[in-house]
């Protein structure tokens, strides 16, 4: 008979507070290896061994075939999206893919040709990035890309 009457009383509970269906709606399709937090409204994904960068709609910020080996965190107002080229010089030889700007996500290419390296210090400073070319020669690029 107790048994009966705990089997009414649940019911009654499900009843007064019916249970509602929740729609998921996925940020992105599952298809990253990993998926962390990276900066204000930015997550940063892994697949395959690349690094991505996606907003809160799911919208990619790096253009296609531009995935990178390692994106630093914001500073100065740009992250480096960087490639390893060699292997065994990994934190040496860091080639710039481009960098991305904090303030309005935009990518930016480096307008100048040939292949250019971090130094040192490879954050922008006061609109600056000191880089090297091929030779070992260091310059500058600017916000814009150019040098």
């Amino acid at each position: 008979m107790k048994a009966k009457s705990l089997f009414i009383l649940i019911l009654m509970d499900l009843m007064a507070f019916p249970l509602h269906a929740t729609t998921v709606k996925w940020l992105t399709k599952p298809e990253y290896d990993v998926i962390r937090y990276y900066s204000k409204d930015i997550f940063k994904c892994r697949k395959n061994g690349k690094y991505q960068l996606i907003d809160l709609t799911g919208k990619k910020l790096l253009p296609s075939g531009f995935e990178a080996d390692s994106i630093t965190d914001f500073r100065g107002g740009y992250a480096l999206v960087l490639d390893f080229p060699d292997e065994k010089d990994r934190n040496l030889n860091m080639r710039i893919k481009g960098f991305l700007s904090e303030s309005d996500h935009r990518f930016v290419t480096l307008k100048e040709k040939g292949v250019f390296h971090t130094t040192f210090y490879s954050y922008f400073s006061e609109g600056m990035l000191v880089a090297a070319n091929d030779k070992g020669k260091l310059g500058y690029f600017n916000t814009e890309g150019t040098t």
